[in-house]
């Protein structure tokens, strides 16, 4: 797995797929820094899906635009406390998280 977060932190990958081996076609992205993740996050999530009828997926971005981008060792940190599906990208704006 400390190959695919290397790539991703390289720019070799765009994404990192995490506790799912597929994307639902009814993608529900839920983007956030989860530092840490809490029961608030759970609450909006499921509060999502429900309302939108779509699954829906943790997105943790190592790159942000007004943030310094994410090493190992902390993207590692928040995964710790993630137990749900999650997508690590590069993607730092909405626009590039939609895409």
């Amino acid at each position: 797995m400390m190959e695919r977060y290397q790539e991703l932190i390289r720019g070799a990958a765009s994404h990192v797929l995490l506790g799912t081996d597929e994307l639902p076609a009814d993608l529900l992205i839920y983007p956030g820094s989860f530092n840490p993740l809490h029961v608030g996050h759970m609450h909006l999530l499921r509060s999502a899906e429900q309302l939108c009828g779509r699954h829906g997926l943790l997105e943790l971005s190592i790159k942000n635009v007004d943030k310094p981008e994410l090493g190992l060792d902390e993207i590692e940190r928040r995964l710790e406390f993630i137990f749900e599906p999650v997508i690590l990208t590069r993607a730092p704006t909405f626009i590039e998280k939609a895409e």
